[in-house]
């Protein structure tokens, strides 16, 4: 079931103290929705991952635990729900422009192709990939440009780069493993400049489109970007890096070079606030999505 809230009041985004006076910018937001239950879908059951499809104006829900992709329009409202046998739990999802899905399932750790139209999931075959260490395990996955696809390998600690038929054109890796565990998350801004996030390692990675690493900012012995366990990150068009801290309870927000500009919520159970924060997505219209337990609240920031 789903509810959406769309709620009048707004909320200070709030910096996780303690934050250095130059780090700390106080700015409004407004709570733009509450998604959570709806009378005709049934409860979300462990949301895991969110794509807007901005030519549709629709959000799409990766509800792992309820095995199924659901549709929703722009106020939020459920449209559909797509489940299949061979997509048992599904937990992120993006689409292409031909209108097909990419799904990344846990339960047989692999990456999906989905055409809701045709009732038809088959699994993605990449090919021409470079020998790991370790067999192949999908994490997640981004789309850009020309609908590349950009997925996670989670055991080899790279990002695969292919096109909508799996053909893998390179691998995004760090030359310098040292501190690295692993590659958690990943997006893909308009430039094709690529964003990747290590939750253990408290680190996030920037490349360009040729996938040489621009910067990197984060680590455990690195206080001033109060990362905790930072699990999802997200790009703004005004070029900050957002990122999803759950043991914080707050979205981090950083400039490119990883100073901390401000943080949106703070640790709490009531709406405007976040328990343990799992994935965060930004549309083009700046709405900021945040996975939080079983719901997904919707976080309009002021302008700066």
């Amino acid at each position: 079931m789903f509810k959406a809230a769309l709620a009048a009041f707004a909320i200070v985004l709030q910096t996780y103290a303690p934050i250095e006076a130059q780090a700390a910018q106080n700015v409004g937001a407004k709570v733009a929705a509450v998604i959570s239950n709806e009378e005709s879908l049934g409860k979300l059951v462990q949301p895991s991952g969110l794509f807007f499809d901005e030519a549709k104006k629709r959000l799409y829900i990766a509800d792992g635990g309820g095995k199924r992709i659901v549709s929703m329009n722009q106020e939020y409202k459920y449209l559909a729900e797509f489940t299949n046998p061979l997509m048992p739990m599904p937990v992120q999802v993006v689409k292409a422009e031909t209108g097909l899905f990419y799904v990344v399932d846990a339960s047989k750790g692999a990456l999906l192709v989905v055409d809701t139209k045709l009732d038809i999931v088959k699994p993605v075959e990449l090919s021409r990939v470079q020998p790991g260490r370790d067999v192949f395990v999908p994490g997640r996955i981004a789309i850009g440009k020309d609908d590349k696809l950009y997925v996670i390998d989670k055991l080899n600690k790279r990002i695969l780069v292919s096109d909508a038929q799996g053909v893998v054109s390179r691998a995004i890796v760090v030359k310098n493993e040292a501190g690295l565990y692993g590659f958690n998350d990943v997006r893909v801004d308009a430039d094709n400049n690529v964003y990747a996030l290590d939750a253990v390692g408290a680190r996030v990675y920037v490349f360009d489109s040729s996938g040489a690493e621009i910067t990197s900012f984060g680590g455990r012995t690195d206080k001033t970007t109060l990362m905790r366990f930072p699990v999802s990150l997200a790009v703004g068009r005004t070029g900050l890096i957002y990122v999803a801290d759950r043991h914080a309870g707050a979205v981090l927000v950083y400039d490119r070079t990883g100073a901390l500009q401000y943080a949106i919520s703070q640790k709490g159970e009531r709406e405007g606030e976040l328990s343990s924060p799992t994935y965060v997505m930004i549309d083009e219209a700046q709405r900021i999505y945040v996975i939080d337990n079983n719901r997904i609240q919707v976080f309009k920031e002021a302008k700066l």
